[in-house]
């Protein structure tokens, strides 16, 4: 079979129907693909799934809403039950939000993905924290070098908590798939 006749690929790649019979793909065949017109190299990382980025951009605004809100709730010198309220429904609302995004990610089997959006939830987390500590009124000073450290030390308490709700989200996500087949 010649290169720019159009193949007939398995799903995997592995195989070539020549129209008589599946042969396996010569070696060069596994590192390129057929576009319909032309064969262009198959990418390491293919791209991600449009419901997972949906459920991401769903998922991210309610995993970090707490910590704007507490800062600005707190630099207004508002009393602590206002804070404490302000932190208590918005951190529920983001682990309501992480069990949720766990369970579709559990519903689908897809735990890679549950690997990376921990990943990134605790990067958006860690990034979050570290803006408000920085706007925060004692630590405007651009050499302190306890901001760092006091968010490095706020996110990795944090990050237990982001794990331990997408893995309940994901079994929950299992449990719903077996109890709907």
């Amino acid at each position: 079979m010649a290169y720019d006749q159009v193949p007939t690929l398995s799903p995997d790649g592995r195989w070539v129907w020549d129209g008589y019979r599946w042969n396996p793909t010569p070696a060069v065949l596994h590192k390129w693909r057929w576009a319909g017109d032309r064969w262009v190299p198959r990418s390491r990382f293919p791209p991600l799934p449009k419901w997972l980025i949906w459920n991401v951009l769903a998922w991210a605004p309610f995993l970090i809403a707490w910590i704007p809100s507490i800062a600005i709730v707190a630099s207004n010198h508002a009393p602590r039950r206002t804070i404490t309220t302000v932190a208590v429904v918005l951190g529920g609302l983001a682990v309501l939000a992480t069990v949720a995004f766990g369970s579709a990610l559990g519903y689908r089997r897809q735990w890679g993905y549950l690997a990376w959006s921990f990943l990134f939830g605790s990067a958006m987390i860690g990034a979050a924290i570290f803006l408000a500590f920085d706007s925060s009124q004692p630590s405007n000073a651009p050499d302190d070098p306890g901001l760092g450290l006091g968010a490095m030390l706020v996110t990795v308490a944090l990050l237990p908590v982001v794990a331990l709700c997408l893995w309940l989200g994901g079994a929950i996500g299992i449990l719903i798939r077996r109890l709907r087949d």
